[in-house]
């Protein structure tokens, strides 16, 4: 059975990392759920959080691939909710597939991450929330990444795709593909 990554403790949490900014967003699209844990009066339950684009709440950046990772939260959080999480994520480095806080603390029911390693794509949350920067490879997460307009003509979601990614002969992200043919689309 495959375990969890642990988050590790940074060993200076002096660094500040502009990547770890929390924001508000709003818009949807995905309705992907997921499971968090919550101690209600001694008893386990589970909080399920929509991971939609409307519930997309702030990022974090994975330390081993350095892609931007979106933050999840049912409800608009606080002041003081953004500065726990803000605080939390500098004090601790993130990694794809773990926790994005630590068991125990208080955002822990509020707050989550998509389930997903280093090897996939950004998600379509991250453009659709306006949380970051919009030329960010869909693949790779490089800056610079072009928008690949040849492919908008065949779908509605396009994700930006670098050079090397384009070199490498990688596909770009796409969603939503437009009902007919190309050749109707002028």
């Amino acid at each position: 059975m495959k375990q969890k990554p642990q988050r590790k403790r940074k060993a200076d949490s002096t660094t500040a990392d502009n990547n770890n900014d929390v924001q508000d967003a709003a818009t949807s699209q995905n309705t992907e759920t997921s499971n968090t844990s919550a101690k209600n009066k001694g008893k386990a339950s589970s909080v399920r959080i929509p991971l939609s684009t409307q519930n997309a709440r702030a990022i974090t950046t994975c330390v081993e691939c350095s892609k931007p990772r979106v933050v999840y939260s049912c409800h608009k959080l606080t002041e003081g909710q953004r500065t726990s999480l803000a605080a939390s994520l500098s004090e601790y480095d993130f990694t794809c597939g773990a926790p994005v806080v630590q068991e125990g603390h208080p955002l822990n029911c509020k707050v989550t991450v998509r389930s997903l390693d280093c090897n996939q794509p950004l998600e379509f949350a991250f453009y659709g929330a306006h949380l970051g920067r919009k030329d960010l490879c869909g693949r790779c997460g490089q800056e610079g990444a072009d928008p690949m307009t040849d492919l908008k003509k065949r779908f509605k979601t396009v994700l930006p795709l670098c050079k090397d990614c384009q070199n490498a002969k990688l596909e770009a992200v796409t969603q939503r593909p437009f009902l007919g043919s190309s050749d109707e689309m002028s």
